[in-house]
């Protein structure tokens, strides 16, 4: 081999080896927590870098692992979710049943401040993930579904205060009606017509008609059965 040709082979020998032993760069750590934990897909990670700036990325990745510590991750609420749609019930219950812990609250409405925060598309999956299944907690805790049958007001308020943060407008349209009607919590009806427009603004069919109710006090509200 000629010198030329030897020197050449070397220096591409040790780019190589250099490439290889690069360290991951803090998106692709990101990006193989964020796949790992449920909460993206191996799709969506691949073009994160385009959709995403890596400080944005960060914010969410990081929230989301404060969740995992909190033993709360992407992976577990999609198969509680899928309990639920299967009426197993009491799966679905102890699979959500983390979501409305105290140190998971705090966490999972400083993410909803986050999310309010980004328009990204790509993190939607993520937002419609965490509020539907607080949503779907919030009508166990409701109606006693996989909960022995005893039905938790409190409890079914606070899931779906908690993801009406994420803009779900079940959740928001369930808050508002359990605020009009003092049900597992205080009567405040200033902040129940609050939530009632914000559903109604995010398409819930039913609001608006609730609302015109709201509005003359002397009709009883249809309340949730």
């Amino acid at each position: 081999m000629k010198i030329a040709q030897l020197g050449l082979a070397i220096l591409i020998s040790q780019a190589s080896a250099s490439a290889f032993c690069q360290a991951p760069t803090p998106m692709q750590d990101y990006n193989a927590f964020l796949v790992g934990n449920g909460w993206i897909s191996a799709d969506q990670a691949s073009v994160a870098d385009f959709f995403a700036p890596t400080d944005e990325v960060g914010t969410f990745a990081e929230s989301l692992k404060k969740l995992s510590s909190q033993g709360v991750n992407g992976n577990d609420i999609k198969s509680a979710v899928a309990a639920y749609n299967k009426a197993d019930y009491q799966s679905a219950h102890n699979g959500l049943k983390p979501l409305v812990e105290e140190s998971a609250k705090t966490q999972l409405a400083e993410l909803a401040k986050a999310f309010d925060g980004s328009p990204g598309e790509q993190w939607m999956p993520v937002k419609t993930l965490i509020s539907g299944a607080l949503n779907d907690l919030g009508d166990m805790y409701y109606y006693g579904y996989g909960y022995e049958g005893k039905r938790d007001y409190a409890k079914a308020f606070a899931s779906y205060e908690l993801a009406s943060k994420y803009k779900n407008p079940d959740a928001t349209f369930n808050a508002g009606v359990m605020l009009y009607a003092g049900r597992g919590t205080p009567k405040d009806k200033k902040r129940a017509k609050e939530l009632l427009h914000f559903a109604s603004e995010q398409g819930h069919s039913t609001a608006e008609e609730v609302l015109a109710i709201v509005e003359r006090p002397l009709i009883p509200i249809p309340f949730l059965n």
